[in-house]
C-alpha cells in the first residue's frame, strides 16, 4: 500500500492551497485546510503526539482548538441497542448505561452515531489497516 498521505503531497506540488470539505447536512460546517500556510501535517494514530503539535497541524480549526476535555465526562452515545454489542462491550457497561443504551437517540446523538459509523469508523480503519500493512 501506498502511503495515505502521499496524496495531500501531490496536491501542493500541483499547487492546490486550499481543501474544503462539502458539508453533506445542514448542520455541518465548511471546513478549509489551507495546505500552503496552515501548518497541516497529518501524522499517523500511531506515532507519539508531540507535546507542542498545533491545532493546524492536525488540521483542527482554530474556532475548535479551545475546546478542551470537562473534567467531567459525558456518558457514552451507544449507536446499537446494548443487545448488539459485543459481549466484552456489555460486560464493561454499567447497568445505567446499558438501560440508557434502550431508549431511542434524539436527533443530535442519531447524526453522531451516522457521522462515525459512515466517515470516522471506516477511515480510522482504512489508517490502521494501512499501519498494519507496512
Amino acid at each position: 500500500s501506498s502511503n495515505p498521505w502521499s496524496g495531500l503531497a501531490e496536491l501542493r506540488a500541483r499547487g492546490v492551497e486550499r481543501l474544503a470539505t462539502s458539508p453533506a447536512k445542514p448542520h455541518q460546517e465548511l471546513l478549509v485546510l489551507d495546505l500552503v500556510n496552515g501548518g497541516l501535517d497529518p501524522r499517523s494514530l500511531f506515532e507519539p503526539m508531540p507535546p507542542n503539535r498545533s491545532c493546524g497541524a492536525a488540521g483542527i480549526p482554530r474556532w475548535h482548538c479551545l475546546v478542551r476535555l470537562a473534567a467531567r465526562r459525558s456518558p457514552p452515545v451507544l449507536c446499537l441497542p446494548p443487545s448488539q454489542l459485543s459481549e466484552t462491550t456489555r460486560r464493561q457497561l454499567p447497568q445505567s448505561e446499558v438501560e440508557r443504551g434502550e431508549q431511542r437517540l434524539d436527533d443530535d446523538h442519531r447524526a453522531l452515531c451516522e457521522v462515525a459509523q459512515g466517515i470516522i469508523a471506516p477511515s480510522l480503519l482504512h489508517a490502521l489497516n494501512w499501519e498494519v500493512d507496512q
